[in-house]
C-alpha cells in the first residue's frame, strides 16, 4: 500500500466524520457509491442508495437530536489492503463519543468498522461499510 493511498484514505475518513459528526447526512451519503451500503446498527437492515442512506441517518439520529446531544467519531489503526485496481479493504476501530452541555462526555459505540472503496480518479468512495459493535449480537 503505498503511502499516498493510505494518507488519502484517512483524509477521505476524516471529511466524512467531520459530515457525520455536524449532521451533514447527504454530504455524508455522497462519499457513498450510488449502490452504496451501509449497516452499523445490529438487527437493523442495512442502507442501500445514497438516499436510502440519507433516511437511515435521519431516522437513527433522531433521539439522539431531540435530546441535544451531539456526537464525534473516531477511526483508528486504519488497515488496508488491496483488492484489485481500484478497490480497497479497509478496517479501522471506531469509537464514537456523545456529547451534551454541562455533562462529561460517554463512549456510545465502541467496535470495528469494515469498509469497500473504491478509487475514483483523486479520490474515494465506499462501497459498503459495516461496522461492529463490541458486544453486540
Amino acid at each position: 500500500m503505498s503511502n499516498e493511498t493510505y494518507i488519502g484514505v484517512q483524509r477521505f475518513y476524516a471529511e466524512l466524520v467531520r459530515a457525520l459528526d455536524n449532521d451533514q447526512f447527504e454530504e455524508a451519503a455522497a462519499m457513498f457509491t450510488e449502490n452504496g451500503e451501509l449497516s452499523h446498527t445490529p438487527g437493523r437492515p442495512a442502507a442501500r442508495t445514497r438516499q436510502g442512506i440519507v433516511d437511515d441517518l435521519i431516522e437513527h439520529s433522531r433521539a439522539r437530536r431531540n435530546s441535544g446531544e451531539q456526537r464525534k467519531h473516531w477511526f483508528g489503526h486504519v488497515r488496508l489492503s488491496r483488492v484489485n485496481d481500484t478497490v480497497l479493504a479497509a478496517s479501522a476501530y471506531v469509537f464514537v463519543i456523545g456529547t451534551k452541555p454541562g455533562e462529561l462526555p460517554r463512549l456510545v459505540v465502541s467496535g470495528i468498522l469494515h469498509d469497500v472503496i473504491v478509487e475514483q480518479g483523486d479520490g474515494f468512495l465506499l462501497k459498503s461499510r459495516t461496522v461492529v459493535k463490541d458486544g453486540a449480537q
